[in-house]
């Protein structure tokens, strides 16, 4: 979850960890942005936002995203027809969990082995893995 200076998580039964039942209360965090002007604070907000990992149950956080992203919203030029004007608010973009997917993907060789293409005749802990190279 998103923590750090100006941002506060208020919340009772989600944790690192926690297993949420079918019938949990639908807000799992409260997350709470402050910082000295509008804009400051929509960006803490928006990072706090996407460093939270929730699974198994739906949430609002590609919605807030992209309120968050919202030049009007950031300009602090809105009224209560926002929403309804602005249905674009609605359209997500694709998760893009690549931690996740390199975890499978890692538990994946660990448990079966190596996928290569054709026999290599080595045993799996004898392949030196190529680690691709990320710009930082």
């Amino acid at each position: 979850s998103g923590e750090g200076m100006g941002i506060r998580l208020d919340s009772a039964s989600a944790f690192a960890g926690a297993i949420i039942s079918p019938y949990y209360d639908s807000l799992l965090v409260k997350v709470i942005a402050h910082a000295a002007d509008l804009q400051s604070s929509c960006s803490k907000m928006n990072r706090a936002l996407r460093e939270f990992r929730v699974r198994g149950v739906k949430t609002n956080i590609p919605f807030l995203l992209n309120v968050l992203e919202n030049q009007k919203f950031l300009n602090g030029n809105v009224d209560t027809y926002f929403i309804d004007e602005n249905p674009q608010l609605f359209k997500f973009q694709p998760s893009q969990n690549r931690a996740q997917k390199l975890l499978n993907y890692l538990g994946t060789v660990l448990v079966n082995g190596p996928s290569t293409p054709l026999a290599t005749g080595l045993k799996p802990a004898e392949i030196k893995p190529h680690i691709p190279e990320i710009p930082i």
